[in-house]
């Protein structure tokens, strides 16, 4: 008897099809299904930062966000020293302070030990978000002025920019002010 069960399971091991319909698989073998997060599970507070990135990412972001600052710093300066259309002077000029004091700023951020780019440039709560709103329309309408008043050129485009740029600010904070009330609730 126990000779033929050995052939039965030598025979079903050269058929795999067999093998499947005849033995059931071995408990510790089939295939486990995580189970999605419980809807009470423990949110992250609304100041605590993500979990910081680990190996060489952490080397490449940290560095990669100064290497892209002045990188904007350089093309800064080379709209402004070329100065081949009206405005180019001044949009280089804002553009090269602007990705330098932002690279000090981030700079001074880090070494503060303060968290991401968004817990550093985006508000957390409503009224902040109205001031915020307030300041970038402003903005905005601005830069849809300066683009009216400006044919062609840097200055064109920059108001453009200034215009979108600011929309998406808008969009972006409003984001995260209401990501931070989920979290809070």
């Amino acid at each position: 008897m126990k000779q033929s069960s050995a052939v039965a399971s030598a025979g079903a091991m050269a058929m795999p099809g067999a093998a499947a319909r005849s033995t059931p698989p071995a408990p510790d073998t089939a295939p486990q299904k995580s189970a999605p997060p419980a809807a009470d599970a423990p949110r992250r507070p609304a100041g605590m930062p993500e979990p910081p990135v680990t190996g060489v990412g952490a080397w490449i972001v940290a560095w990669g966000e100064f290497a892209l600052l002045g990188y904007l710093a350089l093309i800064g300066a080379f709209f402004a020293s070329a100065d081949a259309s009206p405005g180019d002077y001044a949009c280089g000029v804002t553009l090269a302070l602007a990705a330098i004091a932002l690279a000090f700023l981030r700079l001074k951020a880090r070494f503060d030990g303060a968290g991401d780019w968004a817990s550093f440039l985006l508000v957390d709560d409503w009224p902040n978000l109205a001031a915020v709103i307030v300041a970038f329309v402003i903005l905005g309408l601005a830069g849809l002025f300066i683009a009216a008043a400006v044919e062609y050129g840097a200055l064109h485009n920059a108001g453009i920019a200034l215009f979108l740029a600011s929309g998406a600010a808008v969009f972006l904070h409003m984001k995260h002010v209401f990501d931070n009330l989920d979290r809070q609730a």
